[in-house]
């Protein structure tokens, strides 16, 4: 998971997964970093320079001409597989903000599944997009409901009676339900 980091290629849960690691794990941990980001750079020193795919070269010419167009982006329908988090329930990611650790979100509960209560570790956002959400001795939401949390607010268990397609805002590096 360190060189999908060090290289840029771990979706926003792993990149939490190594932050926290990171933040736990002390010198060695960042000796471990460092020592991962001095292989990568040698690595792509000791390779022969490639010829961008075309339409990497066009998107690329493009910003460089329109600079307004520049940290935009689009997630097409059929990138990003969706990823398994436990039983019953998986996610795509779709974006992280690199500086804020902001991240956007799908998470598809599977008809009975549950998510154990939590505590956020920062603010969420969540809006139905299918289905139901049932928070626990509160109240079952439906599809275009959309519900919040606060930084420091403790969700109770969530579960779905017919299953769910959820948009999530959130930071989850700093919350402890996500791998």
């Amino acid at each position: 998971m360190l060189a999908g980091y060090v290289l840029g290629l771990a979706d926003c849960c792993e990149t939490c997964e190594v932050e926290q690691q990171m933040r736990q794990g002390g010198g060695e941990a960042a000796a471990a970093l460092r020592e991962a980001e001095e292989a990568a750079a040698s690595l792509a020193r000791s390779l022969p320079p490639v010829q961008p795919p075309a339409r990497v070269k066009a998107r690329l010419m493009e910003r460089v001409r329109n600079p307004a167009h520049a940290g935009l982006g689009a997630v097409l329908k059929h990138e990003r597989a969706w990823r398994r988090v436990r039983d019953g329930i998986h996610y795509r990611p779709l974006y992280r903000d690199p500086d804020t650790g902001l991240s956007t979100y799908l998470l598809k509960m599977d008809p009975g599944a549950i998510w154990p209560s939590h505590r956020h570790g920062a603010a969420e956002q969540c809006l139905i997009l299918e289905g139901d959400l049932i928070h626990v001795g509160h109240e079952t939401y439906h599809a275009g409901d959309f519900t919040y949390g606060a930084a420091g607010s403790v969700d109770p268990v969530l579960s779905t009676r017919n299953g769910n397609l959820l948009l999530i805002v959130g930071k989850p590096e700093t919350d402890d339900i996500l791998p």
